[in-house]
């Protein structure tokens, strides 16, 4: 054993010289030494200079104004301590007392100290009536009302009974051994396992579960099955947002590409109220910082732009619409305030994504040929593009560069060879998907993301990208040709898409000089209206600018373009600023993939309205407060180190 243990002992150590030596040659290489010296240089010029200093201190708004006039005048008043605060708990008490919460509380608590045994009566119940009325219709020969998936879960409800009738255990004891509810309640969503412990079972008559059961039951005659169970989640995750309403953006970040736009609007609103009451409760906070006052100023903007629109009733709608999306960014910086819940959300985006991302292969594959967006004539090799959930290729391309930036931090996170190659996977699929929607805007995106991405994660990637930019010569011969003839098409008038969009362009810029201030109103709507007025090369219809900053400009004039213009400069400073943390904090680099997703979108943009879809919008204003939040837990922590 002691002989084995040597050999094995001297083999590792063999080859750790070898790699030693190896890697000693190369980086003495004159070469190397340069490229490395050029890109230190560089990046120290970058760092010391005034842009470099404006992006690396980032000062929150509550230390600028702490000497100001206005701060002295308000802390003389001390309006803080003789009204705000009285107030605030005033109405923490009434909500603490109220009917409506205290019977949530209450209701979910008799839920987790049910037993089991009650739940397995229900159960059988709702299966066995639901089965017994099937077999009744079949015997009378009357048409049959469930579906073979109902069939399969009635008979999966019986079977699953008996194993909850031989248990003497609560469903809070249940779930606080339960692996699975390990993973998803405590792990994923966040839940406190103490909530679930020393719960006293309550005893309720089985008469009510079996009544319950055999009435819903026999009521899927009229009402399918899917209802109950849409019911019931809409119940769980209504109990669960109002219990801990981080768990509405770990769900919201998930379910974003799977959820119609009145769903996510309506679920905003519930994560908003339930944030409100926890805020009135003393149980979260609000903070408002440099970056977070100039996106409440768009906020303003939109509203204005949507009260003072030249067509109020066709700005009302997108309005609100546009209000409630983007309250999901204050909803992010102020709920998401560890790291932990940081690692959920971003483990969600990672999630989705590559739902998304495998659902748009399967479509390429197997799905239907899709030539609306294509210019057959030009473009007679492509014959599919894939949409996946969001029904245009361009606005799956819009969605897939915000996202995949963060597979390249989950790739290089992965500690040893195997756990790297196998991180390769997911975020191949998003690109293979990303590639698969032939969107140019979107692979020019990608490509500006990943190269400051590159460029921000080390120092020494410049010395790689210099030795990048001597294999573009040899790309056409990689790269698939039908890529590479997409491409190469950018800024080709002989491309009717490039046609389409600089004429809409040209009628835009002259529908601008007319509303240069104020803008036409909020929505797309009324740009609809008003641009057939100025259509240019017989364009007579446009669903919008086909730019992110024309269609801002148009809707709320110059004011509103360099509020937008100022967030995001804002928003940048703040996430560049965490970069050189000396501490170096891993979640740094989950930030920098944040930025540089919203960097990318923002490159797409210049080409297409990527608000147009309000789903994508919602997306842009969660990841920019995700990553707004991230930079605000390492400074958080950094200033937690520095007190101790």
């Amino acid at each position: 054993m002691k002989t084995t243990e040597k050999r094995g002992a001297g083999i590792a150590i063999g080859t750790s010289e070898k790699k030693h030596t190896l890697r000693k040659y190369f980086m003495s290489a004159a070469v190397i030494r340069f490229f490395s010296y050029l890109s230190t240089v560089i990046y120290r010029a970058a760092a010391e200079s005034r842009i470099g200093c404006f992006l690396q201190n980032y000062i929150p708004r509550s230390a600028r104004t702490s000497g100001t006039l206005l701060h002295r005048l308000l802390e003389k008043l001390r309006l803080r301590g003789r009204v705000l605060r009285p107030l605030k708990f005033s109405v923490a008490r009434l909500l603490d007392e109220s009917r409506i919460i205290n019977a949530c509380r209450n209701f979910l608590r008799g839920l987790i100290a049910l037993p089991l045994y009650w739940y397995g009566l229900f159960v059988i119940c709702f299966g066995a009536a639901a089965l017994l009325q099937q077999g009744v219709l079949f015997f009378l020969g009357l048409p049959m009302h469930l579906t073979t998936t109902e069939m399969l879960i009635s008979i999966t409800a019986v079977v699953i009974s008996f194993p909850l009738f031989s248990s003497t255990k609560n469903l809070a004891h249940s779930l606080s051994c339960s692996v699975f509810a390990d993973l998803f309640l405590f792990r994923i969503l966040g839940a406190r396992r103490e909530e679930f412990k020393d719960v006293q079972t309550k005893a309720f008559p089985p008469l009510i579960p079996v009544m319950l059961g055999l009435a819903l039951g026999g009521a899927t005659y009229v009402c399918p099955m899917k209802y109950y169970f849409l019911a019931f989640s809409a119940l769980c995750v209504a109990l669960l947002i109002i219990k801990i309403p981080e768990c509405g953006i770990v769900g919201m970040l998930f379910f974003l590409p799977f959820l119609p736009t009145k769903a996510l609007a309506a679920l905003m609103i519930y994560i908003a109220c339930s944030y409100f009451i926890k805020l009135i409760a003393g149980r979260r906070t609000l903070r408002f910082e440099t970056l977070d006052w100039w996106v409440l100023l768009l906020m303003v903007l939109y509203f204005l732009g949507g009260i003072f629109s030249s067509n109020v009733s066709l700005s009302l709608g997108p309005m609100c619409m546009i209000l409630c999306f983007m309250f999901g960014y204050f909803a992010v910086v102020n709920l998401i305030r560890s790291e932990a819940w940081f690692r959920r959300c971003a483990g969600a985006i990672l999630c989705t994504t590559v739902l998304v991302s495998l659902y748009g292969i399967y479509q390429y594959v197997f799905g239907t040929l899709m030539k609306t967006w294509l210019d057959e004539e030009m473009f007679s090799f492509i014959s599919t593009r894939v949409i996946s959930t969001f029904g245009n290729p361009n606005v799956l391309g819009e969605f897939l560069v915000m996202s995949v930036p963060f597979f390249y931090i989950y790739f290089f996170s992965r500690k040893g060879f195997s756990k790297k190659i196998l991180s390769l996977i997911p975020g191949g699929i998003c690109l293979l998907c990303l590639v698969l929607t032939w969107s140019r805007g979107a692979w020019l995106g990608i490509l500006l993301g990943t190269l400051v991405f590159f460029l921000l994660y080390s120092r020494h990637s410049l010395t790689v990208l210099l030795f990048g930019t001597l294999a573009i010569p040899f790309l056409p011969s990689i790269l698939p040709q039908n890529v590479l003839l997409r491409f190469s098409s950018i800024g080709n008038m002989a491309d009717s898409s490039t046609s389409y969009r600089v004429n809409i362009w040209l009628a835009t810029i002259k529908l601008i000089r007319d509303y240069f201030f104020g803008g036409i109103g909020t929505g797309i709507n009324v740009f609809k209206t008003i641009y057939p007025r100025y259509a240019h090369s017989g364009i007579e219809a446009a669903p919008h600018s086909h730019s992110l900053y024309l269609q801002i400009m148009v809707e709320l004039g110059i004011f509103g373009l360099l509020a937008f213009f100022i967030c995001i400069i804002f928003f940048a400073k703040q996430s560049i600023s965490v970069l050189g943390d000396s501490r170096k904090n891993p979640l740094r680099f989950w930030v920098l993939a944040g930025f540089c997703g919203i960097l990318a979108v923002l490159a797409q943009g210049a080409t297409d309205y990527v608000f147009y879809n309000y789903r994508v919008m919602l997306w842009f204003w969660l990841c920019l407060g995700l990553t707004s939040a991230g930079a605000r837990i390492i400074r958080r922590q950094g200033q937690r180190e520095t007190v101790l």
